[in-house]
């Protein structure tokens, strides 16, 4: 498990170069366009997916750090074994969806090469950072299903 926690420390270093990345390209896209006139083309495109970048990149850390947005009006007032039947339900749904995803990606990886529209950038090192995070987001998925089955066995 700590192997685990340790790929999405790294993958969060990822994220975060990437945020770094986009402020650090939108600063000097507008300095150069208020400053000189002369804006840099296809910034927003470039913005665009490294954001696609940094979500993959986090949704790991994310999920082992239980920081997905959950609103908890109804379950509160369940029964103890109701919510736990109810969040394993959401746990296999969450895994099946993004193994679906994750298999998506795999043959769109593997398809013709892709480009951007406006900057013809090969999108192909981009898919597979987005696949990594998937693949490492299901794992954690699968680490959280683990641990709430432990938990609510005991319980």
């Amino acid at each position: 498990m700590k192997a685990i926690y340790r790929m999405t420390r790294y993958m969060g270093y990822v994220g975060a170069f990437f945020i770094a990345a986009m402020m650090l390209l939108t600063t000097v896209d507008v300095i150069m366009r208020y400053a000189f006139n002369k804006p840099i083309g296809g910034v927003a495109e470039l913005c665009g997916i490294m954001l696609v970048m940094v979500v993959a990149s986090a949704l790991g850390w994310t999920a082992l750090e239980r920081a997905h947005v959950k609103v908890d009006l109804v379950m509160e007032h369940l029964p103890k074994k109701a919510q736990f039947v109810i969040d394993t339900i959401m746990y296999l749904v969450a895994l099946f969806i993004f193994a679906l995803m994750t298999i998506w990606t795999t043959g769109e990886m593997f398809a013709e090469a892709q480009t951007s529209s406006i900057l013809r950038v090969s999108m192909v090192p981009f898919m597979w950072i987005f696949w990594v995070g998937l693949v490492i987001f299901c794992i954690c998925i699968i680490v959280l299903i683990i641990e709430h089955l432990r938990k609510g066995l005991k319980g």
